[in-house]
């Protein structure tokens, strides 16, 4: 089975959380039928509870945010998280949570928990009906493994939609509780390997959250018989285009056009692989050079360095290969 999948909502997807909430309700009258607002409608439908208006406002205030919980691109639940918490220090709530009874017991609403905790930083609370015995030990469960034993429970009195008494548990993400203990250090002497990982860790989000895709490196050298490297290119490919990190050439052989025939040769792998454009930035001093080549400024930085300013250029791969 694939894993589940969390799925930010818009207001357009509140008929299909409407729908999801009939069962949510049903089985919530279980434990909440004493309350006011709780009785069984008389035209026998579960849509005007107290529970379904509250959930309307999870597509209409900027503080709630709503999930559909799917597996196999299917609907087996909802996800209900608000910035509203017992207390001011509170940053996250978990509001409603809710899978479908088929897809119960496979480990499918823990998974989706713990992955909005991990997604969710901060301090979390997580409010149950006492009554409600199965989501008292299924909260207790996840939180206990997820912080270690590191969280407090409590009953507390909450006004809302009418004064009930809830267990409210309460803890930091992992992640919180290291920015709590953590220093800042200014290091002018930084190891590769520190350097490194920042880089990694960078390059290991844009590409899980931004980009979807993992780019391909690839140099161009210019080397003599023996393996002396007199000149290269260092490049990244994406899905669409190229970015040319370096261009260099042994200063004694600069002035014979073996910098545009490394740019060239970069260009037409570039092409080879379906890229539209190449991309790079540059100081003032070479800004001619790589317009010569076909690049056009797309912006400055003045006073980058010492200054001087950074440019960035880009070309369109397809009207240099018109040009061959």
């Amino acid at each position: 089975m694939a894993d589940p999948e969390l799925i930010a909502l818009t207001s357009s997807d509140f008929p299909l959380i409407q729908n999801i909430a009939r069962y949510y309700e049903y089985d919530m009258s279980r434990y909440c039928g004493h309350l006011p607002g709780w009785e069984f409608p008389l035209d026998g439908k579960y849509e005007t509870l107290i529970l379904e208006k509250n959930l309307k406002r999870y597509f209409q205030d900027k503080q709630r945010y709503p999930f559909l919980i799917r597996v196999a691109a299917h609907p087996a639940g909802f996800a209900m998280i608000n910035k509203i918490g017992t207390t001011a220090e509170v940053d996250w709530n978990m509001g409603e949570f809710f899978v479908l009874a088929t897809y119960q017991r496979r480990k499918i609403g823990q998974f989706i928990a713990k992955k909005i905790f991990q997604e969710y930083q901060g301090v979390w609370e997580v409010a149950v009906i006492p009554e409600n015995i199965g989501a008292l030990k299924f909260w207790h469960k996840i939180i206990l493994e997820y912080t270690e034993g590191a969280f407090t429970q409590e009953l507390k009195t909450l006004n809302h939609p009418e004064p009930h008494q809830m267990r409210v548990f309460r803890f930091e993400t992992p992640s919180k509780q290291h920015i709590n203990k953590a220093k800042l250090i200014v290091d002018f002497n930084p190891s590769k390997d520190e350097d490194a990982f920042i880089q990694e860790q960078l390059f290991s989000y844009e590409t899980k959250k931004l980009i979807k895709e993992t780019p391909t490196h690839f140099s161009v050298f210019l080397k003599t018989k023996e393996g002396k490297i007199l000149g290269g290119a260092l490049v990244w490919m994406h899905t669409e285009s190229i970015y040319v990190q370096a261009i260099w050439i042994e200063p004694t052989l600069r002035g014979q056009g073996l910098g545009a025939k490394l740019l060239q040769k970069a260009e037409n792998e570039a092409l080879k692989k379906g890229c539209r454009y190449a991309t790079l930035d540059s100081n003032y001093q070479a800004v001619g050079f790589y317009q010569r080549q076909g690049y056009k400024i797309l912006g400055e930085i003045p006073n980058y360095i010492f200054s001087h300013s950074k440019i960035y250029l880009r070309k369109e791969l397809n009207q240099y290969e018109k040009s061959q």
